[in-house]
């Protein structure tokens, strides 16, 4: 294995990741959709569904994974790779709702909302205090 790729399964673990997780096919096509100044500082896995309006929905498996840049969906299947793409300013609010041993994180944005079901709430608190931090955090006048 790459020392690069131990670089990044490393800090995937620091920011909650299971070993399971690092086994995702989407934990392998992270890297690659990176632009080349962007840092991963959350990242959620598990099944989602994604609402574009009122009749349109999709539902898969996958990552959500927030950077200092934006907020990307990762779905990679063995023959096509599904990737949207959410600037923070598009985003209104994100939570996440633990019960029993799963939880759910809900970001909710101008043109709907992704809603993922997680097993991994350490993975949950830290995408989403990273993703409120972004929304929070002010940008400095220039």
């Amino acid at each position: 294995m790459n020392p690069r790729d131990l670089a990044f399964e490393e800090h995937l673990r620091d920011l909650g990741a299971y070993t399971v997780n690092l086994w995702f096919p989407e934990s392998r096509a992270i890297p690659s959709n990176l632009e080349k100044d962007e840092k991963i500082i959350g990242v959620v896995f598990g099944r989602y569904k994604l609402r574009h309006s009122v009749t349109s929905s999709s539902i898969g498996r996958g990552a959500v994974v927030a950077t200092n840049q934006r907020v990307f969906l990762i779905d990679k299947k063995p023959m096509f790779m599904a990737l949207d793409a959410i600037k923070y300013d598009e985003i209104r609010a994100v939570s996440f709702t633990k019960v029993s041993i799963s939880g759910t994180v809900r970001l909710s944005m101008d043109v709907g909302d992704i809603s993922v079901r997680t097993f991994n709430p350490k993975c949950a608190q830290i995408f989403v205090d990273a993703v409120n931090k972004k929304l929070f955090t002010k940008k400095p006048k220039s």
